[in-house]
């Protein structure tokens, strides 16, 4: 639920650029998948772009056009989901 607070408190002010940082870590099924649900509502309704912090590769498939690899605090990549697994099957 405080997850759930949290998200609303930063949509208040209807902002153009979201960020969100692990929203579904520590949530139920349920929780998670209406937060996942909100995130591309808002994405595909309202043109929101949405910076997602996130360790499960499940979410970004789904919700992701373009990611970024961070190590060491630096971006090492940085490019969509296809060119990223092209990079790495090659």
């Amino acid at each position: 639920m405080k997850r759930r607070v949290n998200i609303g408190a930063g949509l208040l002010h209807q902002p153009r650029l979201f960020f969100l940082d692990e929203p579904t870590v520590g949530v139920g099924s349920q929780s998670r998948n209406q937060i996942l649900e909100s995130v591309m509502q808002l994405n595909r309704d309202q043109g929101m772009s949405i910076i997602y912090t996130i360790h499960y590769m499940e979410e970004v498939e789904l919700l992701c056009n373009r990611v970024a690899i961070i190590g060491e605090g630096e971006i090492i990549a940085l490019d969509s989901q296809q060119a990223l697994i092209s990079i790495i099957a090659g």
